[in-house]
């Protein structure tokens, strides 16, 4: 069924985000920096956005990140990638291909490290997200 005055958006993923509210209802975002600075400031459960990282920057290679809220899907439309995951006992690592996905346990630290041009999909939990550099051993 249809509610009179539905928005419906067709957006550019690579300029936009779609926010997933706690109610369950989605609503679409500008990306930028602001949007992930002031993550805590709304009732969102997840963003979903598009990534095309061209060169190691892109993929924040240089940091690990954890999401204390929830899981992460990420899904690799393009490219390849590996992901480091740091557990007890020690790093873990995949390797992403093209037109495949990975779930990120929440409160996992994660970091990619670059291969190649990829174009990522992502559905993030913001709320919480936390950065720390990554040394190299």
């Amino acid at each position: 069924m249809i509610v009179a005055n539905t928005k419906i958006d067709v957006v550019n993923p690579n300029e936009n985000l779609v926010q997933i509210l706690r109610d369950g209802s989605m609503d679409t975002l500008s990306r930028s920096e602001e949007v992930w600075k002031n993550a805590d400031a709304y009732d969102r459960s997840h963003l979903v956005g598009c990534l095309q990282a061209k060169k190691p920057e892109d993929l924040h290679e240089a940091s690990w990140e954890m999401h204390p809220d929830g899981d992460e899907l990420l899904y690799l439309v393009s490219g390849s990638t590996k992901i480091y995951f740091d557990l007890p006992g020690g790093d873990h690592e995949v390797f992403l291909a093209s037109e495949s996905f990975c779930v990120v346990p929440q409160a996992v630290w994660h970091r990619f490290q670059w291969l190649m041009p990829v174009t990522l999909l992502f559905v993030t939990p913001v709320v919480g997200t936390q950065m720390k550099p990554y040394t190299a051993p």
